[in-house]
């Protein structure tokens, strides 16, 4: 499935939860907050494109593939990688990417 994925499937949402499984008991909520094209389609492939999500600010979670559940594409096993801790008033929040090419 994730060979079929392109920009436009999740341009439409942005601003959507996604729930991360961080083991069997316990999970944690993203929200998508943009998606940006990084070099556009050949013949030979899709566009590459960037995904950026917001999570708590704790606990900071390593590169790895991970369950990204979404109501609107069910769950996807994809490579994230945190960017850093952002400080707000309200306590923070982690940024997060993956990027498909």
């Amino acid at each position: 499935m994730l060979e079929t994925l392109t920009i436009d499937s999740f341009k439409p949402l942005v601003d959507s939860a996604f729930e991360v499984a961080i083991n069997e008991t316990r999970s944690l909520q993203f929200v998508l907050t943009s998606v940006k094209e990084l070099a556009p389609a050949t013949e030979q492939r899709r566009a590459a494109f960037s995904l950026i999500f917001h999570g708590p600010a704790e606990p900071i979670l390593a590169q790895q593939i991970v369950p990204l559940q979404s109501a609107a594409l069910g769950t996807l096993s994809l490579f994230m990688v945190p960017l850093g801790v952002e400080q707000t008033a309200a306590g923070g929040y982690t940024r997060y990417e993956v990027i498909f090419t």
